[in-house]
């Protein structure tokens, strides 16, 4: 390889390995919970604890911003969110709070694509990574509200009244108009 070559193929591994890395850890409460801490200070929709209301996750890519921006502008009162970790950790530890959790899945394919524009890697880790993040939660799926990327998309309503009738909450459900 020419110089350059070269050094770019060497600044995409380090920054696909970087990336995997971060989603290694991120799939483990008791590394993720205190690094997160640390790196996200007292942002209360970082880090769930025992008053948050409701917790909206997913893997990068998946349309959480979406989910996340149509709840907030639907509730009629400020509501103890968190959300945008995108790691497996957060959500394990909501579930073990009690906390209600929606959990957004978009189509691996469709997220590794994503991933490979935004984050400028390969579709091997993207796709590791998509994986070992819905590898960790497989075990908590009976304690959370899962929705399609496609459904929180299109029918985010259906989506928050699910959320109300597993967890008893009484959220307002989005109207997509």
């Amino acid at each position: 390889m020419a110089g350059a070559e070269a050094e770019t193929a060497l600044v995409r591994r380090a920054r696909e390995a970087r990336y995997s890395a971060r989603h290694l850890i991120n799939g483990f409460p008791a590394i993720y919970l205190p690094l997160a801490r640390l790196r996200h200070g007292g942002r209360e929709d970082r880090l769930v604890r025992r008053d948050t209301e409701l917790v909206i996750e997913g893997f990068g890519r998946s349309g959480n911003t979406f989910a996340v921006v149509a709840f907030e502008l639907t509730q009629p009162r400020p509501v103890r969110l968190v959300h945008h970790s995108h790691a497996a950790a957060q959500v394990i530890r909501a579930v073990a709070l009690g906390v209600p959790v929606l959990l957004v899945v978009r189509d691996p394919v469709d997220t590794a694509v994503s991933h490979m524009m935004y984050r400028h890697i390969a579709a091997r880790p993207a796709l590791r990574a998509w994986v070992r993040y819905h590898a960790r939660l497989l075990p908590h799926l009976h304690s959370v509200v899962v929705s399609s990327f496609e459904t929180v998309t299109a029918d985010f309503g259906s989506v928050i009244r699910h959320v109300n009738d597993r967890f008893g909450t009484s959220f307002t459900a989005f109207r997509h108009t």
